[in-house]
């Protein structure tokens, strides 16, 4: 399935500090990530997507030793990310 409307991505504010932390260079490979998943939020085959267990419509994108943890708001055309951090911290 081709999806034409691309997501508007919105971040928590936990989110929004944690990728103000990072270096230059991973804040850019964290940015196109979330580019490319705006355009095709439901394509799984392109970056590494995990279903959260135990969450509806949750997903964790690795990006390095990263991870986004998003929600995708399909009646609103959101993707919802609610945090950013590093493997050993993102799941406490």
């Amino acid at each position: 399935m081709m999806e034409s409307v691309k997501y508007e991505l919105r971040f928590s504010k936990l989110a929004a500090k944690n990728i103000k932390k990072l270096d230059r260079v991973t804040q850019e490979r964290i940015k196109k990530s979330l580019l490319q998943l705006s355009e095709s939020p439901f394509d799984f085959t392109k970056q590494d997507i995990k279903k959260l267990a135990g969450y509806t419509n949750s997903y964790r994108l690795r990006v390095g030793k990263y991870r986004i943890l998003y929600t995708i708001m399909e009646h609103e055309i959101v993707i919802f990310v609610f945090n950013v951090d590093s493997r050993g911290d993102i799941y406490k």
